[in-house]
């Protein structure tokens, strides 16, 4: 039995390694049983004569530290790219939704003409009929009003503002829902 030997098995105990895998480790390396129980004999009276202070752990290295450090950084770079891409998507979302119900509006104008030809040259009635009814619908906070002349329809935009369409072909963001028949 040697110094080197008796380190090893003390080491490898203070690691945590558990007796059965060091000693099954120095059978696979050619130690008898003997020669097992005497290094683990010498072995744990050194241990019981070491300081309890040698067999706690080494605290963490410098480089432990700023390795976390780096990592923290780079959490939070990738957590604020995910919030602006997220308002850059919502924002996308409201222009294309925003834009959807622009396209709706316009294809009133062609309903609203197709209404007037064939209802004796009146818009009365335009507002409520089966194709403004389900154009409106998908629109957020739909106006319409018609009467034999003239109609207008308008709906919110999701940002604040309102797009109107009217009889004269005036189509127009406007800053308030319209009153009348006309976007102006």
């Amino acid at each position: 039995m040697t110094p080197e030997q008796i380190a090893y098995v003390k080491n490898e105990l203070i690691k945590g390694v558990a007796a059965e895998t060091v000693q099954e480790t120095l059978r696979q390396n050619g130690y008898s049983e003997q020669s097992i129980q005497e290094i683990f004999v010498a072995a744990a009276s050194e241990l019981a004569t070491t300081t309890p202070a040698a067999l706690t752990p080494k605290k963490e290295s410098n480089v432990v530290k700023i390795l976390l450090i780096i990592l923290g950084v780079v959490g939070a770079i990738i957590v604020s790219l995910v919030i602006l891409v997220s308002a850059s998507l919502n924002s996308a979302r409201d222009l294309a939704n925003d834009a959807s119900d622009k396209m709706s509006l316009n294809n009133m104008r062609s309903q609203a003409e197709i209404y007037h030809s064939t209802n004796d040259s009146s818009y009365e009635g335009f507002c409520e009929s089966r194709q403004a009814v389900s154009l409106l619908s998908t629109v957020e906070q739909p106006g319409c009003v018609a009467d034999v002349e003239q109609y207008r329809v308008s709906a919110s935009l999701l940002t604040g503002e309102h797009y109107c369409v009217d009889s004269t072909g005036v189509t127009d963001v406007v800053l308030m829902q319209p009153a009348g028949l006309s976007c102006q």
